[in-house]
């Protein structure tokens, strides 16, 4: 595995996610300039330390590029930042996540936050260190994806990370806004949870254990866990929207909770 620590952020940062996975007993390099390699193909994954607002890097052409290549070679990417998903500009890059920013967020996050899916049961507080915790976007799954939420802030209202895995192209992702670094074990731990990351980026989603691991944030969704396999049933008069055009007539989008009312 790579561990990419750009200049920009504290060290801490990448540490704590090269920790965890040689805690996993997997073999790590951690840089500040992936660029020293002429090909990524040959790492099972990239881990990308993004920083925060005061500390942060700015996703550029050039790495969402150089990044996209390798995911669109099925490639593994995580990629943490607090500014990645709503405050700065996209790139090529972003849209690998199907991920949605949906705002800035607060100067301090509370959290804190809760394991869903395959991370069901890894739930964490959150640090109120500004070199980790200052400005931390709040993200979603992309509407109409098969993108997963894999950590969800208490209220439910948004996400703070979200996995996705593209079928055809056989390329994985995770999308996080509060560091990893900046976690705070509540249930979970950092070496339990890389291992949950780990074991998706080799083997994909895994098989369910309970109806919890099928929560696909779907509003109009009945979730359940059938002999391993999620299984996720439209509900009756239940319509989710974007728009009011995706609605019925006499009938308007509630943007709040994105459900026809």
């Amino acid at each position: 595995y790579l561990v990419w620590n750009p200049s920009e952020v504290p060290e801490a940062h990448g540490a704590a996610l090269a920790a965890a996975i040689k805690a996993n007993d997997r073999t790590v390099q951690v840089v500040s300039d992936y660029s020293v390699f002429a090909d990524l193909n040959g790492f099972a994954g990239i881990f990308i330390a993004g920083g925060v607002y005061g500390g942060c890097h700015v996703v550029s052409n050039a790495d969402s590029y150089y990044l996209g290549s390798y995911l669109e070679q099925g490639g593994r990417i995580y990629l943490e930042g607090g500014d990645v998903w709503a405050h700065d500009s996209w790139t090529n890059l972003q849209p690998f996540f199907q991920i949605t920013g949906l705002a800035d967020g607060s100067q301090t996050y509370a959290g804190p936050v809760q394991g869903r899916h395959f991370c069901d049961g890894m739930d964490f507080t959150v640090s109120t260190d500004y070199t980790v915790n200052n400005f931390l976007d709040q993200i979603d799954k992309k509407v109409q994806t098969l993108a997963k939420p894999i950590l969800t802030d208490t209220s439910g209202d948004f996400h703070t990370a979200v996995a996705f895995e593209h079928a055809a192209k056989a390329y994985r992702t995770i999308g996080a806004s509060v560091p990893f670094v900046g976690m705070v074990a509540n249930g979970g731990t950092l070496n339990g949870i890389m291992a949950r990351y780990i074991d998706f980026f080799e083997n994909g989603y895994p098989d369910c254990v309970a109806d919890t691991f099928c929560n696909d944030s779907v509003p109009c969704t009945a979730d359940t866990c059938e002999g391993s396999v999620c299984v996720n049933s439209d509900l009756d008069n239940c319509t989710v929207c974007v728009n009011d055009s995706d609605c019925d007539d006499y009938y308007a989008c509630n943007m709040k909770n994105l459900l026809c009312a």
